[in-house]
């Protein structure tokens, strides 16, 4: 999954379900440091659309949570929050 939707990026550098995927993909994987990478740019091109950006704001709290650091875990609870 991980080469294709490398592939989907090199065609739509704007493809926020990509880089998305490419987050859950590497999460999956156990990298939340590459995951961090691919949610960060998903959230920035998710700007416009909430649930999609709620998902990533959830994403990334679950990866803070799985590197010990509350402090950010719950930045992200709280901001995904905000779409309820």
């Amino acid at each position: 999954a991980i080469a294709l939707l490398e592939q989907a990026i090199q065609v739509d550098v704007y493809n926020g379900d990509a880089f998305f995927g490419l987050a859950r993909a590497w999460k999956m994987k156990g990298s939340q440091v590459k995951a961090l990478e691919f949610a960060n740019k998903a959230e920035i091109l998710y700007q416009d659309v909430p649930a999609k950006l709620k998902q990533v704001y959830l994403l990334k709290a679950e990866l803070f949570k799985q590197l010990n650091d509350p402090v950010k875990t719950d930045y992200y609870l709280q901001k995904a929050a905000r779409f309820n």
